[in-house]
């Protein structure tokens, strides 16, 4: 948009802001409600912001897009445009006229915080609009998936999801073509990028949970997101995935097959780290695909008799996940504590089964633990340190062989917590964690075993350990 297009439409709905402010409801100006009503045919059109405004809508740097003149210029617009709806509504509600579901959708277009233009002042006129008329919205929510959200997204399918929303069980082997990286083909994803707040307010919206109708209505623009190159837009749509699974039927999920097909989509996210990509970007993408995953895996496997699928499905994530990221990008503290982080989720999700794992997780949490230069990342020792509980935790039967290790990591680690320059809040949580874990790994140790006298033997030269050995009693 021109700023001069923009200053238009300001002057424009100032204009409609005034005579509304001074109209009534009197026999003289019923007269003129169907005038006042083509208001809503072009101002849903005015407050959807376009991407040339807001060229990085999903980045980091959303908050230097709103220093652009024509972009401060069109959150004036948007702001007046709400309120001048609302004026509308309380002479004419838009839920009777015949653009009222194209308005919803304009209105849920600032029911997100995290856009760049939406302010605390549209953000709460259109949750204060949207909830004045919740029953018209849940009622169309379906509508405005089919006729708006889907149309956006019909230039890229995905060929392993029929119309439908079922699995191919042939698909056909397709590669990216070019159009694959043209506007036109992915319209989502420049002129009509509002539509993601859109999505995520349709599911929120979805007060009975996904039915066959619905459906096949989010998993195609979901996937697409997901599938996409960029790794915002994968973000998104693993966030969206979240939102959407958690509102699904185990039967539906089962009876379309795409547990499988979402399984795959997301997988390759977990490989999206430095220096290929960018670290805020990998950061911001793997905290959405891992609680994605964890989400999809308890649906597909809730069943009893899905104990062997849910083994598998954990310990890929496990494995091709973060043990293949610790590998490739370890050295990023960041990416580090994220992956060690999922550690204890993983471990948690698999129980017993994460015993076959000992043996790569636990010398690697001690070497993060002891490591020299932990102490430029304390963040990444609490996480390592809880890592290790849930470690212990879940696989006590055998994690207790592995104690040596376990202890050279906690004992090093709190050695050196006299050189490490932190804060007074980080240390007490630090000592916490590594105490926690302590208890932990004694209390998996058989009561056979002199555990504290074989330790006190083989530290005895070790300074500063009386203070953890004196929170296990003997």
């Amino acid at each position: 948009m021109e700023s001069t297009e923009l200053n238009d439409t300001r002057i424009q709905l100032e204009q409609v802001e005034a005579l509304l402010n001074t109209s009534t409801k009197t026999e003289h100006d019923l007269k003129h409600i169907e005038e006042h009503a083509q208001h809503y045919g072009w101002i849903f059109r005015a407050i959807r912001p376009s991407a040339d405004l807001f060229p990085q809508v999903f980045s980091d740097g959303a908050s230097e897009t709103r220093k652009n003149p024509n972009a401060k210029l069109f959150i004036e617009v948007s702001e007046l445009g709400l309120r001048v709806i609302s004026l509308l509504d309380a002479m004419i509600p838009f839920n009777g006229v015949q653009e009222g579901v194209q308005i919803t959708a304009s209105i849920a277009i600032f029911t997100d915080q995290s856009d760049p233009w939406t302010t605390k002042n549209n953000f709460q006129e259109a949750i204060a609009l949207l909830s004045r008329h919740e029953a018209y919205g849940q009622a169309h929510v379906r509508d405005i998936l089919q006729k708006i959200i889907k149309p956006i997204f019909a230039q890229t399918t995905n060929p392993n999801v029929t119309a439908l929303g079922r699995r191919v069980r042939h698909p056909l082997q397709k590669g990216p073509g070019y159009t694959d990286f043209k506007e036109e083909t992915k319209p989502w994803k420049h002129q009509n990028a509002w539509i993601i707040p859109v999505i995520r307010w349709a599911i929120k919206t979805l007060k009975d949970g996904v039915d066959e109708d619905t459906w096949p209505l989010i998993v195609p623009p979901v996937l697409n997101m997901v599938d996409d190159s960029t790794p915002r837009f994968k973000a998104i749509g693993c966030e969206l995935l979240s939102a959407f699974l958690q509102k699904t039927p185990y039967a539906l999920l089962k009876r379309t097959g795409l547990g499988e097909v979402i399984f795959d989509a997301i997988m390759p996210s977990l490989l999206c780290l430095p220096s290929l990509t960018p670290r805020e970007e990998s950061v911001y993408l793997l905290e959405r695909a891992y609680p994605a995953l964890t989400i999809l895996g308890n649906l597909m496997h809730q069943e009893a008799t899905d104990w062997l699928e849910r083994r598998e499905f954990f310990d890929r994530v496990l494995r091709d996940g973060v043990l293949k990221g610790l590998q490739y990008a370890g050295d990023d503290v960041k990416i580090a504590e994220l992956l060690v982080r999922q550690i204890a989720s993983l471990t948690h999700e698999m129980g017993i089964w994460s015993v076959k794992h000992l043996k790569v997780l636990i010398p690697l949490l001690a070497d993060t633990l002891s490591a020299p230069f932990g102490n430029t990342y304390p963040l990444l020792l609490i996480s390592a340190a809880g890592a290790l509980q849930s470690v212990f935790l879940n696989g006590w039967p055998r994690a207790y062989y592995h104690r040596g290790e376990a202890m050279r990591g906690i004992l090093v680690c709190w050695t050196l917590l006299d050189g490490i320059d932190i804060g007074k809040q980080e240390r007490l949580i630090l000592e916490k964690a590594l105490s926690d874990a302590f208890k932990v790994v004694r209390a998996s140790v058989p009561k056979h075993i002199d555990f504290m006298s074989e330790l006190r033997l083989s530290c005895k030269a070790v300074k500063h350990l009386d203070s953890l050995f004196s929170s296990v009693p003997v």
